[in-house]
């Protein structure tokens, strides 16, 4: 059983990371490469900003809300970035028909996947807890046995959330399978939660410090209602509690082993009743509609983009947050930055570019060519060119960033009536990242196709082409944005310019390199 379990994690880990793929294949060795560096400072930056939010709370005396709030945080990140992941990877897998056909029994199934989900998403919570927990352990001269406790607790902390998210993941599978549009439904409800969060932290920007201390105390009192590990977690680490600190273990292994023993004796009907699919029984042939090719294709881009939770919440984000920041600016919320003396300047040259780091997040393309998966050949003898074929790609690119640019920009010039450069800036930086992001991701995603995978989460969050693109696309507006803070006021209005600029430059780049591959030649 125990051998069962540990080849099948092997497996799936091998799998889902790329492994076996990138050390067997040496066309994929340079992809391997850069998505261990991709992942390793995406993490870093976690790491980093973790450290950061815990030493800006010590130094000002809330020490005591630092642990419980990352143990919160990183709870929260697991529990978000697991639930898509339960469609395809715990249940409706691919090969689920065929482990049913080996001698391996469910409780091995349902184990080694969620030991994969959980070993994946484990490093959340070390990015995010332990800088943390470290500039704590500085700050009140704590002792080894502190440290100790805080890696073994947060190993365990991912337990509950990842339960939970597999639990909510399911009932979504299984609702949506017998809805048409319930995909859509659990997109919007998405987007209006992170409304709401940007909508909290908007408030949060205005408050002065007794609000804001009074509303940390608040939040502290839920974090203990909603998720009673935390005041465990709290009293064995920070007040040294070793009953606390067995009951934090107890509670969430006994938990794990109940939700295994429950969930593996009713795998298969669960499996069973998930995959199971709605079909119309009054299908009537109606008239029927005729376009151009390209047409033809962009509409199949769009099915397909909102076919996929996943694709939608990983791409949507930029244009949403450009809109929010719109919206913020013009009702006035962002006054208390913007007209701050020595500040306020330098803002006109600044917004841009902090809407063109919006722009890089909508990387729709950089997994477009993937998500075709093995039916990509079907492309490929049909009479359409491919011009046709990697144009509708790139308008899927431009569908939401265009309206969320032009949007945007109309609402912060209404408020702020800047003059005619910074007025323009605001419309073309944005584009001009759009564009870039678009090529870029295209050309990535050509050069490193995946047709193979299992989870469309692979290709969406984990791919080299995914993180080339955008992390790749936010380093490029960094830059601008630190030559403004070293520039004269007089020549700010640079910075925009190099912003327009360097990404048309770079698109025109990967556009070339892009027409030289060659569809019928990827090997995914």
């Amino acid at each position: 059983m125990k051998n069962n379990t540990l080849r099948l994690i092997k497996i799936q880990l091998l799998d889902v990371t790329g492994l076996n793929q990138t050390r067997y294949n040496k066309q994929k060795k340079s992809k391997g490469t850069v998505s261990t560096v991709m992942i390793l400072v995406m993490g870093a930056v976690f790491a980093i900003y973790s450290a950061i939010l815990a030493e800006a709370y010590m130094s000002v005396g809330m020490g005591d809300i630092v642990m419980p709030m990352m143990f919160m945080a990183a709870s929260i990140a697991v529990l978000f970035t697991s639930i898509m992941k339960t469609s395809g990877l715990i249940f409706a897998a691919r090969d689920f028909d065929m482990l049913q056909a080996l001698p391996i029994r469910p409780a091995d199934i349902i184990t080694s996947r969620f030991i994969t989900l959980y070993l994946l998403d484990v490093g959340f919570c070390l990015c995010i807890m332990v800088p943390a927990g470290i500039i704590y352990g500085v700050h009140q001269a704590s002792g080894l046995l502190f440290y100790i406790g805080l890696i073994i607790e947060t190993l365990f902390t991912p337990v509950i959330p990842l339960i939970i998210a597999t639990i909510i993941g399911t009932l979504l599978l299984a609702i949506s399978s017998r809805f048409r549009h319930k995909n859509l439904i659990m997109i919007v409800l998405s987007v209006a939660a992170l409304c709401a969060f940007m909508l909290l932290t908007m408030n949060m920007s205005t408050m002065d410090t007794e609000e804001f201390t009074s509303l940390n105390d608040a939040l502290l009192g839920v974090i203990y209602k909603t998720m009673p590990t935390a005041r465990l977690y709290y009293d064995s680490l920070c007040k040294g509690r070793l009953l606390s600190f067995v009951a934090f273990i107890i509670i969430n292994a006994v938990i794990y082993v109940v939700f295994m023993a429950v969930i593996s004796h009713y795998y298969k009907k669960i499996n069973t009743a998930v995959t199971t699919h709605r079909t119309r029984s009054d299908y009537r042939l109606t008239a029927q509609k005729s376009s151009s090719a390209f047409f033809a294709l962009y509409k199949k881009e769009l099915r397909r983009y909102f076919s996929s939770p996943i694709y939608v919440l990983n791409t949507i984000l930029g244009p949403v947050f450009m809109v929010a920041i719109g919206v913020v600016i013009l009702l006035g919320y962002g006054d208390s930055i913007i007209n701050v003396p020595g500040i306020s300047d330098y803002m006109p040259a600044v917004i841009p570019l902090i809407l063109g780091f919006c722009a890089v997040m909508n990387a729709t393309t950089a997994s477009s060519i993937s998500l075709e998966g093995q039916g990509f050949w079907q492309l490929l003898v049909l009479p359409i060119s491919t011009r046709d074929i990697l144009n509708s790609k790139r308008m899927l690119n431009f569908t939401f960033a265009l309206p969320a640019t032009v949007i945007t920009g109309i609402l912060i010039e209404i408020r702020l009536r800047l003059p005619l450069w910074p007025a323009a800036a605001l419309f073309l930086v944005p584009l001009a990242y759009t564009w870039l992001t678009a090529e870029a991701g295209l050309f990535f995603n050509l050069k490193y196709p995946n047709f193979h995978w299992k989870t469309e989460t692979a290709v969406v969050k984990q791919s080299a082409p995914t993180m080339i693109t955008v992390m790749g696309g936010m380093l490029l507006t960094f830059a601008p944005i630190f030559l403004v803070t070293q520039l004269p006021l007089g020549i700010i209005d640079i910075a925009p310019a190099i912003s327009v600029l360097l990404p048309v430059a770079l698109a025109i780049l990967c556009r070339i390199l892009g027409s030289r591959i060659h569809l019928n030649q990827l090997d995914g």
